[in-house]
């Protein structure tokens, strides 16, 4: 038999065996893949009930809240966010936003404390607050800031947008925080006039309010300095009050500018004024501004302080008007007429005088002229009546650190000098003022005129009383010397430390001489010589 041949029979009995193995290797392949199946399966159900897969962990909490249920408008309180963590399971990645309601917006300087890390955005006097990539574990975080109510007084309601994490994802919103925004109290305070004489007296009012229409102000008070020249007058003070406590103090020294209130407790919607009399010391615009107002009101038994505002008024006072009056000549002809000048002036620079009024009541031997040719430059109605022995002027005006002039023709009835001065001048708003200077008009019926300088000696046959005019340098001088007549011959003589005068008047001519010497200066004398040639000059200055 050779080795490289297998006889057939050889070949079919390897056939077989071959068959019978890999049948055998087939089977025992089917139970071993069967088993590893049954094994597979066995493990997988097991794995189920022992290991389950791994869960998210649960989203962090939030809360919000404010540390009081009311503020003061525009007041700042102290909002705050408390994050949970549910799970225990540290958490990264936290993150929400809360956008402030109208009417809130985080203060100047935001007092900002964060206790949860990350990143957080809250910028001064904007309304956003942001935290990002912040951390907290199972004793949680808490973050605060500082936020001021700049909104109009009720309810303001807040919620925070959802917070998430990292490991959890998005979780919810928080709750809504309530915040009270209380009105602020408010001064209003007036003068009864806006101008007032000096020394007069004026009322000054201070109104308090709570505009609130729910909470009720504790410990209302305000104090009020009044400027130099105005201080507290006679007359007391005054209190009304609609919803208002009784049992205050409201203080307002004599003689002093101090005011006080204190103690006062207003309703909702209630209100109280304060009047007391002020005068004014010196002139000029007084200007006031109150301290401000303050007050306290009640959240859960705490008070907690509340400021409003302070108020301003100014009142003016006025000094009175000034009055001085002129005769236009020294002296006249016993019947003859002299114009009659009053200057009334107003010595506040900033207001007019107004109802201004005063009486001239002539001396004897002085009246309005039968002409009176009368000129009212001060308004109102000035009175002067033909033969009258008084002018009167009656609500006048004179503007703002201005002047004005009335005149009048006045007669001069007897010889001899003639003083006159005013009664007191008088305003509505600017009080009562002195009398006028005192000036003098002389009735004269002799008069010697020089016919080359036209310088005069007047003089009253039957009282002395005399006025030498220069009337080329104006110089003036009065007097009462001896006077006396024999025959046509009417004389005047004046013998003083300052003067020598001598006169001759010849009146069945018309004409006469005189000499006048008088001090020009302490040891200068100065003599004037006068001689009129020319019959009844009539003397007035050219």
């Amino acid at each position: 038999m050779s080795h490289s041949r297998l006889s057939y029979v050889e070949r079919g009995a390897f056939r077989v065996i071959a068959a019978c193995l890999l049948l055998a290797i087939s089977g025992a392949i089917a139970m071993a893949s069967g088993s590893t199946a049954r094994r597979g399966t066995k493990s997988a159900h097991s794995a189920g009930r022992k290991r389950p897969a791994a869960q998210a962990p649960a989203a962090p909490t939030i809360s919000k809240f404010f540390s009081q249920s009311k503020v003061a408008q525009n007041g700042t309180v102290n909002m705050g966010f408390s994050i949970g963590d549910p799970d225990g399971v540290p958490l990264t990645g936290l993150a929400f936003s809360d956008t402030l309601p109208v009417g809130l917006v985080i203060a100047t300087p935001n007092n900002l404390t964060n206790g949860c890390g990350g990143s957080i955005t809250a910028n001064p006097g904007s309304s956003s607050f942001t935290l990002t990539g912040g951390t907290v574990d199972s004793d949680g975080c808490v973050i605060f800031v500082d936020v001021t109510a700049t909104g109009a007084p009720g309810t303001l309601m807040n919620t925070t947008g959802v917070i998430s994490s990292t490991e959890s994802g998005a979780g919810a919103a928080s709750n809504t925080a309530n915040l009270q925004i209380i009105a602020a109290p408010t001064i209003v305070k007036s003068f009864s006039a806006s101008t007032m004489p000096l020394n007069g007296t004026a009322i000054l009012t201070f109104t308090v309010t709570n505009p609130d229409t729910t909470t009720t102000l504790q410990e209302v008070a305000f104090t009020d300095s009044l400027p130099a020249g105005l201080v507290v007058a006679n007359g007391g003070t005054g209190a009304s009050c609609n919803g208002g406590s009784t049992d205050f103090t409201f203080t307002a020294t004599l003689g002093t500018g101090s005011i006080s209130l204190s103690g006062l407790t207003l309703q909702p919607s209630g209100s109280c004024t304060f009047s007391v009399n002020v005068t004014g010391t010196t002139p000029g615009l007084k200007a006031n501004t109150t301290g401000k107002l303050t007050a306290m009101f009640d959240d859960g038994g705490d008070l907690f302080p509340v400021s409003g505002n302070t108020a301003s008024a100014s009142i003016t006072v006025l000094l009175p008007p000034t009055i001085s009056k002129a005769f236009a000549n020294a002296g006249v002809t016993v019947g003859g007429t002299t114009t009659l000048t009053f200057t009334l002036t107003n010595p506040n620079p900033s207001d007019a005088l107004t109802g201004v009024a005063f009486t001239d009541n002539f001396p004897a031997g002085l009246v309005v002229a039968p002409t009176p040719n009368a000129s009212d430059g001060c308004g109102g109605t000035f009175t002067a009546v033909a033969a009258a022995t008084s002018v009167n002027l009656a609500g006048g005006t004179i503007p703002a650190g201005g002047s004005c002039v009335i005149s009048v023709s006045v007669q001069v009835t007897s010889g001899g000098f003639k003083s006159n001065v005013t009664g007191p001048i008088t305003s509505a708003n600017g009080g009562t003022g002195t009398t006028s200077n005192t000036t003098t008009v002389g009735g004269f019926d002799i008069c010697i005129k020089d016919d080359a300088t036209g310088a005069m000696l007047q003089w009253s046959a039957s009282t002395g009383a005399y006025t030498f005019t220069n009337c080329r340098t104006g110089f003036t001088i009065s007097g009462t010397g001896t006077a006396r007549t024999i025959g046509s011959t009417q004389s005047l003589t004046d013998i003083k430390p300052d003067r020598r005068i001598s006169g001759n008047f010849l009146s069945n001519q018309g004409t006469g001489t005189a000499a006048v010497t008088v001090m020009v200066a302490p040891g200068v004398f100065q003599t004037f010589s006068l001689r009129q040639t020319v019959p009844n000059r009539t003397c007035t200055c050219p």
